[in-house]
């Protein structure tokens, strides 16, 4: 039960003395704000016991909560047990010998953070979620480096020090991820020492290398999931693509034939296209308009972090038992030679490509009985596979009816 009382923090008061409008014009997705707002500013949002007593939360599991120490990832048995379950010991004794404690998707766990990113999702239209690292002193936990999201960092104890380097890509999409060995060195721009009640927005692309000193941190990173002209037509482009060539028969002829790209073929080919692109600019301006005044949150939503089943209720899963996808969850499937994955924000399960059909089905059946998946596998696999999807965050088991 938590102890502190919920704050109505809101993004006109996490950014006071700086109003809104004057941050979306002068920083937003441009440059870093440092706002010293004092000891106490974020009272009742997190404090040192608190994120020691979230570091233990029940049910939680790798990799939304890893260690790291100088800038590489502790080895997994130091800290957790069988199928990743946090073990709160190895975590402390990991801290004392000086790792970082970084726990991902923390808003799902408190309350207060909760409350904060949901109203900060009703400012943005995008989905937001708090992650809490806990540093001790004399330590890096990363690597210079560049997020593709942009966040607000909150010191909530201690202190850290942020060098703050020059984006060496402008507004950089989740693919344009670049962490060389030795990270990321652009032109300096500046170095700062954050305390309690520090605030300091980062627009994604800047390079940042935070530090701690004589001192331990403990400061929440509250991410802005990006969503850009690049999404909205991605998510807006198939529909009108169908809907167009069903009222437009010009979009349902063949191209113009001929092997002579700089001839007459060519030449029809560039005419035909300039009409064609004149009449889907304006269908995909009205589908666009419509797709962002829904009100429906943009971006990539979190993945949950806590375990779902325990391995005595995966056990009882038998051919009959109903699941179905995570509510809420945004699943897709890629290649990788001879692998598939189907992956989901943090969430990822990879396997040999024979699955694939037997994924697809499962992201699209909605409820489905295990024995109801189709392909040749023997059930028993078909098991395995259900089982580790739940384990990983991607299935849940359906209510089961009960008859009085």
């Amino acid at each position: 039960m938590l102890t502190a009382t919920t704050p109505d923090l809101d993004l006109d008061q996490l950014l006071s003395p700086v109003s809104t409008a004057a941050f979306f014009v002068e920083h937003w997705e441009k440059q870093p704000l440092l706002l010293r707002k004092g000891t106490g500013a974020f009272a009742g949002l997190l404090s040192r016991e608190e994120a020691d007593r979230l570091l233990s939360t029940p049910g939680l599991r790798y990799p939304y909560l890893t260690m790291v120490y100088r800038c590489s990832p502790l080895a997994l048995e130091r800290y957790t047990t069988t199928g990743g379950a946090i073990d709160s010991q190895g975590v402390a004794d990991a801290f004392a010998e000086g790792c970082t404690a970084v726990l991902a998707y923390a808003d799902q766990i408190s309350p207060p953070l909760s409350a904060l990113c949901r109203r900060l999702e009703s400012a943005f239209g995008r989905h937001v979620w708090a992650n809490v690292y806990t540093t001790p002193p004399s330590s890096e936990g990363l690597l210079p480096h560049y997020d593709t999201y942009d966040l607000f960092v909150l010191q909530i104890a201690g202190s850290k020090t942020w060098r703050i380097r020059r984006p060496p890509i402008e507004q950089p999409m989740s693919t344009q991820i670049c962490e060389p060995p030795n990270g990321v060195c652009t032109e300096e721009l500046q170095v700062s020492t954050l305390r309690e009640g520090d605030l300091l927005y980062l627009p994604r692309g800047y390079v940042h290398e935070p530090y701690t000193t004589d001192e331990s941190s403990i400061h929440a990173s509250i991410v802005i999931s990006p969503h850009t002209w690049r999404d909205v037509l991605a998510e807006t482009l198939p529909d009108v693509l169908e809907s167009i060539a069903l009222d437009d028969v010009r979009f349902r002829r063949s191209p113009p034939m001929g092997p002579d790209s700089g001839g007459p073929a060519g030449r029809r080919v560039r005419e035909n296209l300039d009409d064609l692109l004149e009449a889907l600019s304006r269908r995909v301006a009205e589908a666009t308009t419509r797709h962002l005044a829904q009100g429906r949150l943009l971006g990539q939503p979190a993945p949950q972090i806590l375990a779902t089943a325990d391995e005595q209720s995966l056990e009882r899963l038998g051919p009959q038992s109903r699941v179905r996808m995570r509510p809420g969850l945004d699943a897709s499937i890629a290649y990788k030679g001879d692998l598939v994955t189907i992956g989901a924000g943090g969430l990822k399960v990879m396997g040999p490509k024979h699955i694939e059909p037997m994924l697809r089905y499962i992201l699209k059946a909605g409820e489905l009985t295990v024995d109801s998946i189709p392909g040749s596998l023997p059930i028993e696999s078909k098991l395995v596979l259900v089982r580790r999807l739940m384990r990983e965050g991607f299935l849940v088991e359906c209510a089961q009816d009960v008859t009085p």
